[in-house]
């Protein structure tokens, strides 16, 4: 191959290479525009469906928290407001002793139930005779249920009943007439029995009175401290010496 040759091929090559070099400049050239729209409109749908994601979340902890909330807040149901309380102090000789809020239509059986019983120191007898178990408590209503101690010391006094059968078998009930029964009652020649009928006087009573001769005065009951001050006032009417 001759020098000419050789040179001419040269310039060959170096045309070539730059005819390819100006064709890949003007494809970037045209090329440039289209992909740079590309990756702006994946950019663009990247941050929409980011923003539609973080949207539908916080919708869904929303109605979660709505939903917490419409349970929390709910009134309550008519059942629980249709029965209206009322109140009843109950003292003396119970388990509990208290004011008990109870519903309308409770009787009294009912609430020393809820009191837990009477206690050790009730006095069974005087409540079995004189207190109605089933009556129906009212608002504000006081129920004391004495003791033993009570009743024998002339706190509760109740009147003597005298039970009798009539021609037709049966049984009356007749309240003594304790103005003329019981007057004229011996403090110091009284039998037991005779003490005994006096109101607010038990078998222990009577007993200490019979212990406690002989009596100078009716006074002596109290200032010898045999009966206390209240039983002495319901008895003073129907003692002599």
């Amino acid at each position: 191959m001759t020098d000419s040759s050789s040179g001419l091929l040269a310039q060959f090559e170096a045309l070539y290479q730059k005819q390819q070099n100006n064709r890949m400049r003007v494809f970037l050239t045209h090329a440039r525009i289209p992909i740079i729209l590309f990756l702006l409109c994946l950019s663009i749908s990247t941050y929409f469906g980011y923003l539609t994601i973080t949207s539908i979340l916080a919708t869904s902890q929303a109605n979660t928290q709505d939903d917490t909330v419409f349970v929390r807040e709910s009134p309550p149901s008519q059942s629980d407001t249709s029965t209206p309380n009322i109140f009843v102090d109950l003292s003396g000789s119970v388990i509990r002793p208290q004011t008990y809020a109870i519903t309308e239509g409770t009787r009294l059986f009912e609430l020393l139930e809820m009191a837990g019983g009477l206690s050790a120191h009730a006095d069974h007898g005087y409540i079995q005779r004189n207190y109605n178990l089933s009556i129906v408590l009212t608002d504000q209503q006081k129920i004391h249920i004495p003791s033993i101690y009570e009743v024998r010391d002339g706190y509760f006094i109740e009147k003597r009943r005298l039970v009798s059968l009539d021609a037709v078998n049966s049984i009356s009930i007749q309240h003594q007439d304790d103005s003329n029964s019981l007057q004229g009652i011996s403090l110091n020649n009284a039998s037991q029995k005779d003490l005994e009928l006096l109101p607010g006087v038990g078998p222990v009573t009577a007993q200490r009175i019979i212990a406690g001769r002989p009596y100078e005065s009716l006074e002596d009951l109290t200032k010898r401290e045999i009966i206390k001050q209240s039983l002495y006032e319901n008895i003073i009417e129907f003692l002599t010496l």
